[in-house]
């Protein structure tokens, strides 16, 4: 059984060579194996060896399995796919669809209170259908709708709203706590930098609009 130890490192020299870490994985895996299998094989069989190399099999195989999950195609509802390409297009597929799992969907009734002036912003929405007007007094500022965010100025400047945002129609959106927001963002340097981006790009339109 020898001649496994050779097929084994054979193997290993490929999987060094190979750009693809899926790839890298496989071919480790079955050099691994020839490595257990002939350590197995000989007289006596060497358990030490044998048993570290299992080891590295088994740590492969739940990478590889880690991978394929983290490859598997994203399926975007009809709701989520709209926002995505209204906003999030700065995030991957996946990465957005991780953080719209993070939310929940909410239906509002027309004249809702999204944000009330002076109260501390609870919630940061993205809007995906209908309006709502922002309010001072009772004067409308602007009106914001699909793919536009409601709270987002309270929420990177963690001060109180100024404005009312009430609904101007029956609308839908996907909502955040801000709190879990905020600490989603702190545990995730990545996807804060996105968010921020966003969030900014969102801000600089509507002051644009204004």
């Amino acid at each position: 059984m020898t001649y496994l130890l050779h097929v084994a490192n054979a193997f290993y020299i490929v999987a060094f060579l190979v750009k693809d870490i899926l790839w890298l994985r496989a071919l480790s895996i079955t050099g691994g194996v020839c490595m257990v299998t002939a350590y197995v094989a000989r007289t006596p069989p060497m358990w030490d060896g044998a048993g570290w190399d299992a080891l590295f099999v088994a740590i492969n195989v739940v990478q590889i399995g880690l991978l394929v999950a983290a490859r598997r195609p994203v399926r975007l509802t009809g709701d989520e796919q709209a926002l995505y390409q209204a906003t999030f297009r700065a995030l991957t597929a996946r990465e957005f669809k991780q953080l719209a799992d993070r939310g929940i969907w909410q239906s509002m009734q027309t004249g809702t209170h999204f944000i009330e002036a002076g109260k501390e912003l609870e919630t940061v929405r993205v809007i995906a259908s209908g309006e709502v007007e922002v309010c001072a007094g009772d004067r409308v500022l602007s009106r914001l709708g699909p793919g536009q965010f409601v709270g987002e100025m309270a929420f990177l400047s963690s001060e109180q709203p100024s404005v009312d945002v009430v609904a101007a129609t029956d609308t839908r959106c996907l909502a955040w706590p801000a709190a879990a927001l905020k600490q989603a963002l702190t545990n995730d340097a990545e996807l804060r930098a996105h968010v921020q981006t966003i969030l900014g790009v969102d801000l600089a339109r509507k002051l644009r609009a204004g």
